[in-house]
């Protein structure tokens, strides 16, 4: 058994993501600790996501047989003033320090390289590091690149496995700082307890009208479609859309102002995903492709593909990964075509829900947890 800490900077009760999902089944033979930031103030979006716990929202350490959540609240508005970053930094350090004290971590797996910024490096020393890379990070706009950069290539270094979940993360990884043979892709999957089909009920949140239903879940950002949606739903009066995920400080949806036929939802709890999924005819994935969504693997797919829906998502390399069983468009023009068709399509659901089980989060986790301690 080994003692893992989990660094992340998804909160325990934001959208259930791979962190949560990979120290829930790390979590069964080993002890692992996810360390978390929580949000100073309440969050409609963090307090929903997981129904069965909203008598834990308001904790900051929370036990579940093996694993420890840690979420520990820092100053706000440290994004804007440097003094009060370095506060949270030097209060944030001396947690951690005290968290190895307590558990003796054997393994430490990063999710981001501005985790280094406040690590205390020297605790390190004897401990096997994981860099588990999600994201393409640069493409975000929540750090100067160039200290992001700094922390990153340090990282790299330190880092004794690495992990991406995209091929286009690999290779950008390996360009900037070099092949090394540890580094090794293993993509997104999903939850098939959560997403399974033949234990499921309809939605309450989905008219059960004669209309078609076309859902998206997930976040709402700058990468979001609004311009494709708006026009396809204007053209289309019989297709009900629902946006579904929480939206992103900045984005504005006053572009769906006056249109009966979209509906923005918001945030949903995790268990009521597939019974949305259930309740629809096509599950979209509308995005604009920039650098940042091209090093994407979708989690959404696989749980679209779990509830063996049609789904329908922008082309490109990690979506060609599904495209036996996934619709691929490049343009508005094919996606209106596509929708259509597929709204009128049957499909093999078996294919998809198998398809998904080769998928399972269980599985990916097993493959990284024989990577990371070989």
């Amino acid at each position: 058994m080994n003692n893992i800490l989990y660094m992340s900077f998804v909160d325990w009760f934001w959208i259930k993501q791979r962190p949560q999902h990979f120290v829930e089944f790390l979590s069964e033979d080993n002890k692992v600790v996810y360390f978390c930031m929580q949000a100073w103030r309440k969050n409609s979006n963090t307090i929903i996501v997981n129904n069965d716990s909203k008598h834990e929202v308001n904790l900051s350490i929370i036990k579940k047989g093996n694993l420890t959540v840690s979420r520990k609240k820092v100053l706000p508005l440290h994004r804007k003033y440097k003094f009060i970053e370095n506060i949270n930094d030097k209060i944030t350090e001396a947690r951690l320090k005290k968290l190895d004290k307590v558990n003796n971590f054997n393994i430490v797996v990063f999710t981001h390289p501005m985790q280094l910024k406040y690590f205390p490096i020297d605790i390190l020393i004897g401990k096997k590091v994981v860099y588990d890379c999600m994201d393409d990070y640069e493409e975000f706009n929540y750090y100067d690149n160039k200290e992001l950069l700094k922390y990153e290539k340090k990282l790299y270094d330190i880092s004794d496995k690495i992990v991406c979940t995209s091929d286009k993360l690999k290779e950008k990884l390996i360009v900037k700082y070099g092949n090394k043979k540890m580094v090794r892709i293993i993509n997104n999957g999903v939850d098939l307890h959560n997403f399974n089909v033949n234990n499921v009920s309809k939605s309450q949140i989905i008219n059960n009208s004669r209309m078609n239903n076309v859902a998206y879940i997930g976040a709402i950002s700058e990468w979001f479609d609004f311009k494709l949606i708006k026009n396809v739903a204007l053209r289309n009066k019989d297709i009900n859309f629902y946006i579904i995920g929480p939206i992103e400080k900045g984005i504005s949806i006053e572009e769906f102002n006056g249109l009966t036929n979209i509906n923005i939802i918001g945030s949903i709890p995790y268990e009521e995903v597939p019974k949305v999924l259930y309740s629809v005819d096509v599950a979209i994935m509308p995005f604009i492709l920039n650098d940042l969504i091209k090093a994407v693997n979708p989690v959404k797919i696989y749980e679209y593909l779990a509830m063996g829906k049609n789904v329908l998502a922008i082309r490109y390399s990690e979506t060609e990964k599904f495209s036996e069983h996934v619709d691929l468009y490049s343009n508005e023009d094919e996606f209106e075509y596509k929708l259509r068709n597929l709204l009128n399509k049957n499909v093999d659901i078996k294919e998809r829900i198998d398809y998904a089980k080769d998928h399972s989060w269980e599985k990916r986790v097993k493959e990284f947890y024989r990577f990371i301690t070989d």
